[in-house]
């Protein structure tokens, strides 16, 4: 079979701006070596407990700063999201994303549409054994 061509350009993006976001949550990455524990909001996951609360079609600013000493590959299942800075500095190029590495000490904000997908999903660290020791959260969308 003769393969198929590779598009000419990337689809566009639709232009969404923080001004227009209903609320801006603050996420914070810890972790306690030691004890071989891992946190978000000070807090390891708990299936029972929702961690934040959206409504459907609202945009969000997500700020997730990393105080830790160790990189953590943010995850946010069902909700695809544009970063809009790193430490302060714009990101150089709008994408849609379900992954973004926060380094040690670094500070990531993202827009996050809340599509017409309500229910609960999950956000989390993306290295396995972070995640299974506590870092991860439940968001629902109603």
């Amino acid at each position: 079979p003769k393969p198929i061509p590779l598009p000419k350009a990337l689809a566009k993006l639709p232009a969404l701006s923080p001004n227009q976001a209903r609320v801006t949550r603050r996420i914070t990455f810890t972790e306690d070596m030691m004890a071989g524990r891992f946190f978000i909001n000070g807090k390891t996951f708990d299936h029972r407990r929702v961690d934040f609360r959206g409504r459907v079609g609202d945009l969000e600013v997500w700020e997730l700063e990393n105080q830790g000493d160790m990189d953590h590959p943010f995850h946010l299942h069902t909700h695809p999201f544009q970063v809009l800075s790193v430490n302060g500095k714009a990101f150089p190029y709008r994408a849609l994303k379900d992954v973004v590495n926060l380094k040690a000490k670094e500070v990531v904000r993202l827009l996050v549409p809340l599509r017409n997908l309500p229910g609960k999903t999950v956000f989390h660290c993306h290295i396995v054994e972070h995640e299974d020791r506590g870092m991860m959260g439940v968001l629902e969308v109603s």
